[in-house]
């Protein structure tokens, strides 16, 4: 954890110092806060800030994800922007019973920094990348249930911190029809337990239809790369939805949503993860 403070702080430094020098030249293009993001990942991502809560078809469980991402500061030119910004999330498993109640199983706490890159290549094309510095971390909760209530439980530890590199192409196919294929690779610096392979790749696609502006339809995509405990699979997370309020603008998202592979929950990382989900995501 010292040694992740101090790639934060050092990165934090090295970022603001480059955005400081490139403002004394650009001042008329620097921004400050914006949760409008120039990196926008595909909404298949399972490891990204989300508004939203989806319901398990075939489990009495709920996914509750609460978190922004936002753009401190950035540098806005003619065909291409920079900036630097905060990443604040989690994602909850709950479990539902009578009388609209929700006990939270376990709980997935995640923040982070990312500097994030976007290109105008042409007049139907546009490129973008982020770096990501971040550290994620799990916890049961009361609402956990234990195979055996006899038995006294040490709290189980799990944290990670990574290095995360991923790009996205957005290709215009026409008007109203949009492709986004996206690749990354994740560098795991430190982990407990020490289960993981060290590097992990992800490769996705996202369809996007705008009927109008204000409601489109989607399919997205990831496979992710994982190694737990010498065993290697792709992790896959599926969603299609439809989009309300227009694709680069606040609205709001009902989609199916299919994850096949490792769990991605980390208190269960090491157990297979089969899920349908209908959900209902805001988009901030």
């Amino acid at each position: 954890m010292k040694s992740l403070f101090k790639i934060f702080t050092g990165a934090v430094l090295a970022g603001l110092a480059l955005f400081l020098f490139s403002a004394k030249t650009y001042s008329q293009q620097v921004y400050f806060v914006q949760s409008s993001e120039l990196f926008k990942p595909l909404y298949a991502s399972v490891f990204e800030s989300k508004i939203g809560i989806s319901s398990n078809i075939q489990q009495e469980n709920l996914k509750l994800d609460i978190g922004a991402s936002v753009d401190l500061i950035g540098l806005r030119g003619k065909d291409c922007s920079v900036s630097f910004g905060a990443e604040f999330f989690t994602f909850s498993n709950l479990r539902k019973e009578s009388n609209f109640k929700f006990p939270v199983d376990a709980i997935d706490y995640y923040f982070g920094i990312a500097f994030n890159y976007k290109r105008k290549v042409n007049t139907s094309s546009l490129a973008s990348a982020r770096l990501r510095i971040a550290h994620i971390s799990s916890h049961f909760e009361d609402g956990h249930k234990y195979e055996r209530t006899d038995t006294i439980f040490s709290p189980v530890v799990y944290s990670r911190e990574f290095i995360e590199l991923a790009g996205i192409y957005d290709y215009k196919i026409n008007k109203c029809l949009t492709l986004r294929s996206m690749l990354g690779a994740n560098i795991l610096l430190h982990s407990i337990p020490d289960d993981f392979g060290k590097v992990s790749i992800m490769i996705g696609n996202e369809l996007r239809y705008s009927i109008s502006n204000y409601f489109g339809l989607y399919l997205s995509n990831e496979l992710r790369s994982a190694s737990v405990k010498g065993n290697s699979n792709f992790n896959e997370s599926f969603e299609s939805g439809i989009n309300i309020g227009g694709f680069d603008s606040r609205g709001v998202n009902l989609f199916f949503s299919l994850y096949n592979g490792q769990d991605y929950k980390g208190q269960y990382y090491d157990k297979p993860f089969n899920v349908r989900s209908l959900g209902m995501r805001v988009l901030f």
